[in-house]
């Protein structure tokens, strides 16, 4: 009996964990101005709270659940 219900909650627990792993996009690029990498760029999903920030040499990773055609905003405070 324990074992029945030790292989079910197993076996619902993979499927679980599997349909949350593919609801993860990851969003990457490189932010360039003049052919150099721009550091501390914010890139963002218009209206959501998902995005990264760019590092020294221009490159921003993130994930998102967040489906469809979206929109990116870049921003800098110094422009």
């Amino acid at each position: 009996m324990k074992t029945q219900k030790l292989l079910k909650s197993l076996v619902l627990f993979t499927l679980f964990s599997g349909y949350l792993l593919q609801a993860q996009i990851t969003i990457s690029g490189k932010v360039n101005f003049k052919n150099k990498g721009v550091k501390d760029i914010s890139v963002t999903l218009k209206d959501t709270y998902d995005g990264a920030t760019t590092d020294e040499n221009g490159i921003y990773t993130f994930q998102t659940s967040e489906k469809g055609e979206r929109n990116l905003v870049f921003s800098h405070s110094k422009f």
